[in-house]
Formats: C-alpha cells, sequence, structure tokens
C-alpha cells in the first residue's frame, strides 16, 4: 500500500541528518580559511623570515661555540644576547609582540609582524642536545595568529654549537629548595611578578618486588603581579620533595619542608606511600616554617602535591595532585575502589591544617602516602575498612584571586568578613573580591593559579609543563617602576 508523507520518526531522523553534514561542512569550510589565512602569513612574511635566518644561522656558524645566554625582561618584550666562547661578539634578539630587532656586528635589523592578527611569542626557547660526541643548541622564534585552530603556524629556528652554557637573568631573583627561609629585599620602588611552584610528593613502593611506584601528585603554580617599595622585605619559602616511601608497618617516610605529610608502611611489611610535597610561598614575617604567625602572613601559596599510592597490585592510581582552590584528594577501598570524597579535599577555609598536609596512619592494611601542604594541607583518612592509601594535594592560595578566602588577621585564621561584614565563605568568594583580600592590604593583579595536573609554565620561562615535578621553586622578576 502506498503511503502518504512521513511519520514523525522518519523527519527527525532527516533532520538530524542533514544537521550532521551541515556540521561537516562547515567545520571543512572553517579547516580551509584557516589553513588559507596560515598561507596568506607565511607568504606575507617569507621575505622577512628568510633575512631572519640567514643572519641569525651565519652569526652562531661564523663564530664557533656559544657559551653564555643573557636574558633580560621588561613589561612588553625580552631581550637575549647570546655569547660566544672565543671572541667577544654577541648576537642581540629583542622581541616584542609585533617587532624582532636583531644586532649583530655593528649591525641593526627589525622586522615587524605585517598581519595585525599575527604576533611573535615573546620567548626564544632554547635546548640543548647531543650527536656524535658535540652538543647543538637550537633557538626558536615562535609566531602564532589569533583565531587559528592550530596556533603556532609557523617557527623560525637556527642552530648552533655549545660548550658549556651559563645563563644570567637581568632583575630576576630565583629560589631553589634550601631547607630553610629565603630572604628577598626589593631593590627598587616598582613592579614585580611572583611565581612559585609547589613540589611534588615521593615515590612509592610495591608490593611485587619493592619497586618503585612514580605516580606521585604533582605541584601546583601561582603568579601575580604585586607593587613593592624599595627596601620591602618578602621571606620565601620553597617546598621539599616529598621522601620516598620505606616499607615495614612501622616504618615512616620523612615529613617533607614546609607541610608535606609523611607517608607510611602497611601492616603486612610489603607496600608504602611516599610522603606529600611542600608548599612553596611568599610571606610577610619570618620564622620557622610552621610558626604560626609566619603562616598567616603568607600572601601566596602554590600548593604541594601528595605522595604515590599503591594497594598490593593496583599502582595505576595517581597521587592526590596540588589543588588550585581545591585541592585533588581520593579514598581507595580495601578492595582497591576509588571513591572522590569532598570532605577529603582541602579548601580554602578548611583541611588538615592551615598550612600543613596529614600523615599517613600506621598499621592497616595498604600503605598510606602522605597529603601535600598548601594554603590549607591535605587530608588522608583511614577508617574501618577504608584504606587511605592516598593522600590528598593542599589548596593553594592569591591574595586578589577570585575565589580565594584571606583571613582575618595574623593571629586569627578564621575567614576575613565580606563587603557586607558577613563571614566570607567559599561561595561568596566566588563574587565579592575583598574575601581573597589579605589582611596587610597587599594583593596581586593579573593571578593565575594552576592545579598540579594542568599546564602551566617550566623555571626556564621558555616551555610548558603539566603540574611540577620535582622540589618547590620560585621567581621574582622585576617589571619596571
Amino acid at each position: 500500500m502506498k503511503k502518504n508523507g512521513f511519520t514523525l520518526l522518519e523527519l527527525l531522523i532527516g533532520i538530524s541528518l542533514i544537521s550532521i553534514v551541515m556540521i561537516f561542512l562547515f567545520r571543512l569550510l572553517n579547516d580551509i580559511q584557516h589553513e588559507a589565512l596560515s598561507n596568506t602569513y607565511i607568504v606575507a612574511n617569507q621575505t622577512n623570515r628568510n633575512e631572519m635566518i640567514n643572519i641569525l644561522d651565519t652569526a652562531l656558524y661564523e663564530n664557533g661555540d656559544v657559551c653564555s645566554l643573557f636574558i633580560g625582561s621588561s613589561a612588553t618584550d625580552r631581550l637575549y644576547k647570546i655569547g660566544f666562547c672565543d671572541n667577544n661578539k654577541e648576537i642581540d634578539i629583542t622581541i616584542s609582540k609585533m617587532k624582532v630587532k636583531i644586532e649583530y656586528d655593528s649591525h641593526k635589523y627589525a622586522y615587524e609582524m605585517r598581519d595585525s592578527q599575527a604576533y611573535y611569542e615573546i620567548a626564544l626557547p632554547y635546548t640543548i642536545t647531543t650527536f656524535n660526541g658535540k652538543k647543538y643548541i637550537r633557538f626558536t622564534i615562535v609566531t602564532h595568529k589569533k583565531g587559528l585552530r592550530e596556533t603556532i603556524i609557523d617557527d623560525i629556528e637556527m642552530m648552533g654549537t655549545v660548550r658549556t652554557l651559563t645563563v644570567r637573568k637581568e632583575n630576576v631573583d630565583e629560589f631553589s629548595y634550601t631547607g630553610d627561609e629565603q630572604e628577598f629585599v626589593a631593590p627598587k620602588t616598582g613592579r614585580y611578578k611572583i611565581e612559585l611552584w609547589g613540589a611534588s610528593g615521593g615515590k612509592a613502593k610495591a608490593t611485587f618486588g619493592g619497586a618503585v611506584v612514580d605516580n606521585e601528585g604533582y605541584g601546583g603554580y601561582t603568579s601575580g603581579i604585586i607593587h613593592l617599595n624599595a627596601n620591602d622585605r618578602l621571606y620565601v619559602y620553597v617546598g621539599q620533595r616529598g621522601a620516598e616511601a620505606i616499607t615495614g608497618s612501622s616504618s615512616r617516610s620523612a615529613a617533607s619542608y614546609n607541610g608535606g605529610g609523611r607517608g607510611a608502611g602497611s601492616s603486612d611489611n610489603d607496600d608504602a606511600g611516599g610522603s606529600g610535597g611542600g608548599a612553596t610561598d611568599v610571606r610577610l614575617v619570618n620564622g620557622d616554617w610552621d610558626n604560626a604567625e609566619s603562616l598567616a602572613s603568607r600572601i601566596m601559596v602554590a600548593a604541594g602535591g601528595a605522595g604515590a599510592p599503591v594497594i598490593g597490585r593496583a599502582t595505576e592510581y595517581h597521587g592526590g595532585y596540588a589543588g588550585g582552590l581545591t585541592g585533588v584528594g581520593y579514598i581507595y577501598r580495601w578492595e582497591n575502589a576509588l571513591v572522590e570524597d569532598a570532605d577529603f579535599h582541602a579548601t580554602q577555609t578548611t583541611g588538615y591544617q592551615f598550612g600543613i598536609g596529614q600523615d599517613a596512619i600506621l598499621g592497616i592494611g595498604c600503605a598510606g602516602s602522605g597529603a601535600g601542604g598548601g594554603y590549607y594541607g591535605g587530608k588522608t583518612q583511614q577508617v574501618n575498612n577504608v584504606c587511605g592509601a592516598h593522600g590528598g594535594g593542599g589548596s593553594s592560595y592569591i591574595s586578589g584571586y577570585t575565589g580565594c578566602v584571606a583571613i582575618t588577621s595574623i593571629t586569627d585564621t578564621t575567614p576575613r568578613n565580606d563587603s557586607d561584614g558577613e563571614e566570607c565563605t567559599e561561595e561568596s568568594a566566588q563574587i565579592d573580591p575583598v574575601c581573597s583580600e589579605h589582611y596587610s592590604g597587599l594583593k596581586f593583579t593579573s593571578p593565575v593559579m594552576k592545579a598540579g595536573n594542568e599546564l602551566m609554565p617550566r623555571q626556564d620561562g621558555e616551555n610548558l609543563m603539566i603540574g611540577n615535578e620535582g622540589n618547590g621553586y620560585a621567581i621574582i622578576t622585576y617589571l619596571g617602576a
């Protein structure tokens, strides 16, 4: 029998198919357009690109091995001075978003970006490799174009040879782990960028042959710009990487400097979790790292990650990452089930302690990893047959970062009051910027906060990484008046 018209189901299927085809065609046209834009950009700048490569490659080839690299920074550009081992010549490269300037052998060259939608990355990433016993250094000028699906569209690379490279940075103070406070005195009045990396947790040991388990939680990252007066003093506390696990029912790995909790061995003497990593922070008051008034004076904190957990053969579970506003934490049950528990996370107002991660508890059937230090320290949990094999990462803090909750005073760590005179909560802090501001009145502009499982800058300033592995680190850069 002949059917007149279409059923509702047939109409819906037809409309769905047409929609899928239209989306596919739109994406295809979009990709073609992006490719055309990319090609137009490269062709328009081909002469500049080739001349730039020729000048730089010739200079690197003619002068032999590179021995020094000086890096100077300002708010708008970055200067690189490449020095050679056997003469006094230098290549000076200044990169801003719309221009690259080169000075070499008494000649000056300038290359302006012709496309208003394209720009240079204000960095000169470099890598050193060894081939057939010889070291080579490769510099890259990276170019981008706004709106392209693949933003990096044309890299300008040059290669030279290198002996032992010495790198110096202008207006930059760097702080690595020392196990003690480190003082920074502002050399002049102006704007300073502060960057902090929290430490990662320690490695675990597993049942099968005492194998080392490399799945510790990574440290977080915080940064911001702050105004300081000449001779202002800040105190930098750099977190220590968590200690590797020690097996045995009564064994604990050491606590980590600046808040990382201790790991613990299992009751049957086979598995063991690593210690948590210490936070890295900047304070207005010095003293022992766990001094109450010193902890209360922190104006920026990058949290540490938890130690690596292990339950029998279940080594795939990752240690708790350092948090941004909230740390990352899980509970592993005896049957190796993974359960996330919001009460387990360090937050802006709760955690094991203010600034200190919890130790794993001894004597339960599986190994416990220590929690990470932070604004609030991460937790572990062991109740009945719930095995706290996993410590949580700590939380981070930046004065002036929306969502952070500052404390009331140097002697009162309860949350400060909001604009209406009510005690700040994590919910009200999302809409009231006053909640994040430190009692000192100091606060950061352009704040950035990254958890330990997020993409963040490396300490060399030239590359990116997911989480910080190892000890913490701190960099303070003068940006100008």
